[in-house]
């Protein structure tokens, strides 16, 4: 089972296109893997209170993966705790980290996790600006994939996500991850939900399928992985179930 927990939206300092930005979300048909509630789950926290009452008071016998999401949700000291928690009771599942606006990593929470991923979502400062509404967040995502590469011995996995603000420049995008990733596959990320006031923003699946097999090169597209989307890849044909 793979477990996600999404950490302080309410308090990020981004205002990424596809995140909460304190509106309400509209949820989309999920595909398979996220509907079976024994093979996938997901809960949101805003406080540290909220996010240890759940680990707790719940218990499963089969979770494999943990992926914590969020931005400066909760302090490190708190987060570190709460991973020390985790590991004691489920030692033997692979922990991510998925950070896109903390400015400073932590030394103590990357000895507790096993990955760590980092969201580009440009190939340009202004690109990476009109998706996260932030102008640190290039300087960010540098400064943490350069701290990470040089202190701390986690896996490294980047991830992106296409809207129509920057579908345009997917080849270019993919490229330049690339370049960064040390061989390791992007992750393309096909959002499950959206705030209300950003809808207009989503590229229906069949939509964004085609226009990515029509934008980049094949030898890109191999390079990637995608998830959100069923099958996960093979970018060689049209052949999807985009009906989930």
């Amino acid at each position: 089972m793979q477990i996600d927990l999404y950490l302080g939206f309410t308090s990020c300092r981004g205002h990424c296109l596809f995140c909460k930005q304190g509106e309400d979300l509209i949820y989309f048909p999920r595909p398979t893997y996220m509907s079976d509630p024994t093979q996938y789950q997901f809960f949101y926290f805003d406080t540290s209170d909220d996010l240890y009452s759940w680990i707790a008071t719940t218990t499963y016998e089969n979770i494999d993966t943990i992926n914590i999401s969020g931005n400066d949700p909760i302090s490190w000291i708190e987060l570190s705790l709460f991973l020390d928690i985790l590991t004691e009771k489920y030692p033997s599942v692979y922990r991510t980290l998925r950070i896109s606006n903390t400015r400073e990593l932590d030394q103590k929470i990357c000895t507790r996790i096993d990955a760590i991923e980092l969201s580009l979502y440009g190939q340009t400062p202004e690109v990476q600006l009109a998706m996260t509404g932030t102008d640190e967040s290039w300087d960010i995502f540098h400064s943490n994939l350069a701290e990470i590469r040089a202190s701390h011995r986690v896996d490294v996995q980047l991830q992106t996500i296409f809207l129509y603000t920057n579908i345009a420049y997917a080849s270019s995008i993919l490229e330049y991850m690339l370049s960064l990733s040390g061989g390791q596959p992007i992750k393309i990320v096909y959002p499950h939900f959206m705030p209300r006031n950003m809808v207009h923003e989503l590229i229906p699946k069949r939509e964004f399928l085609q226009l990515l097999i029509r934008q980049v090169p094949k030898n890109i597209l191999q390079k990637c992985i995608m998830n959100n989307i069923k099958p996960q890849i093979s970018l060689t044909s049209l052949f999807y179930d985009t009906q989930e």
